[in-house]
């Protein structure tokens, strides 16, 4: 069985929020569709370094990885991979991961 639990400093990303309203979490049934604008140009901006395309591609992905636990290393690889642990960062990829978990929920 393969550890899905994130480990090291991007582990404080994925801690749900316990004052998190639970009414307010609809699942979502289309990543690339649940997106505004603003959340388009937000992440691109801040998580995907610019890369509109690299967004795209990523929310493909997500949307068929069939599950949060599936999911998760895609988040992880992004997170070191863009320094979503930077102090004007972690709000955001707080944010998108809380997008993804609502995929899956």
């Amino acid at each position: 069985m393969v550890n899905t639990t994130p480990s090291g400093p991007v582990k404080e990303l994925f801690a749900e929020d316990p004052h998190a309203n639970p009414f307010g979490r609809q699942p979502l049934k289309d990543l690339t569709k649940s997106l505004t604008i603003n959340n388009r140009v937000l992440f691109t901006r801040d998580l995907f370094g610019g890369d509109n395309e690299l967004l795209n591609t990523t929310l493909r992905t997500l949307n068929v990885s069939g599950s949060m636990p599936a999911a998760q290393p895609v988040l992880e690889s992004l997170a070191r991979r863009f320094n979503w642990m930077e102090e004007d960062k972690k709000e955001t990829a707080r944010e998108f991961i809380e997008l993804v978990r609502r995929r899956y929920a």
